[in-house]
């Protein structure tokens, strides 16, 4: 193997890596968007044929949010233990928790929504502390 050959291999694997990561984020983004759509178009069509459960002041978004917001959280867990997927950022977590949390303020009576979501977005930051030590 000449030296040229040499060095465009040493130059093409770690954009190999990180495409690789980029094109798993991406796949990831489109299964949590197209799973939502559809999570929603299930909420809104359950609600327009009276079978959508009524619990404490809870309406259509109230699901939309709750249930987005728990596939977030379950594909970001999917990532993680898979390889072929990238591992999902701080802001992603935040994102899906925020979602739950919002879903969650509808589904209850009590108004504890937005410290749920500071409490979500402590409980993100002080994971990342440890997860970043290991």
């Amino acid at each position: 193997m000449s030296e040229q050959d040499e060095f465009m291999q040493e130059v093409e694997t770690p954009m190999a890596d990180s495409q690789e990561g980029v094109g798993g984020r991406k796949r990831r983004e489109a299964l949590f968007w197209g799973g939502a759509l559809v999570w929603a178009g299930l909420v809104f069509g359950a609600d327009g044929l009276d079978l959508l459960p009524q619990v404490g002041d809870a309406d259509p978004w109230s699901w939309v949010f709750f249930g987005t917001g728990l596939y977030g959280l379950l594909l970001g867990l999917y990532s993680l233990l898979t390889p072929s997927f990238s591992n999902p950022g701080y802001w992603e977590w935040i994102f899906a928790g925020g979602l739950t949390v919002v879903g969650l303020g509808g589904l209850v009576n009590i108004d504890i929504g937005f410290p749920l979501v500071l409490i979500v977005v402590g409980l993100v930051v002080l994971g990342s502390v440890f997860w970043s030590r290991s």
